[in-house]
């Protein structure tokens, strides 16, 4: 198979396969990060079969739900200059692959113990600047926060073992050091293009 036939699809079948096959938790990420790499070397798959990214559309884009709820791919586009709030996922894992240009990760850890409801302390731990090609593995209730500080779009391709739109996940406000859980309602699913 040549990279540039390598899609979603096929994505869906190996991580089916790596998640059904794999004892620990470590094996399964490092087969979806294996993976995933594989599709970020199709230079065409995102505009051949999804046309994205369209120019001033920056909603992010399922690309694929499993019908059993066992992962979730997406296609992020974050426009130049944009944060995301310090957030976690929840009781999933992510693994997120930069597709073009740059993505900037900073990832914290919760420094309170929970105990006080609404508050959640947290510190930075590191940064991560990741290229074309790079992917990053997030553990359930990996704390963090991407931006694209470059000018030009930044466009990431992300395995989520869940779809977040159905589980809670948290935001944290640093400076008054408050925590909040939230569900978001659902995005909206890629089409694919017919040929």
């Amino acid at each position: 198979m040549t990279a540039s036939s390598y899609g979603v699809a096929d994505l869906a079948t190996d991580l089916r396969s790596a998640i059904m096959t794999s004892s620990t938790m470590m094996q399964l990420l490092h087969e979806v990060e294996r993976h995933l790499k594989r599709l970020l070397f199709n230079p065409v798959f995102l505009a051949r079969d999804y046309g994205l990214p369209i120019p001033g559309d920056y909603t992010p884009r399922f690309l694929y739900r499993d019908p059993e709820l066992l992962f979730a791919i997406h296609a992020s586009m974050m426009p130049p200059g944009e944060w995301t709030p310090v957030h976690d996922h929840g009781e999933t894992w992510a693994v997120s692959g930069v597709y073009h240009n740059t993505l900037r990760t900073l990832l914290f850890e919760r420094v309170d113990d929970g105990a006080v409801p609404e508050k959640g302390s947290v510190r930075r731990l590191a940064q991560i600047d990741n290229r074309p090609g790079e992917v990053h593995v997030l553990p359930p209730w990996g704390i963090h926060q991407n931006a694209n500080v470059t000018d030009e779009l930044t466009l990431s391709i992300i395995v989520h073992g869940r779809d977040l739109n159905q589980i809670w996940r948290s935001t944290y406000d640093l400076e008054n050091e408050r925590h909040k859980r939230v569900k978001f309602g659902p995005s909206p699913l890629a089409s694919v293009r017919s040929a």
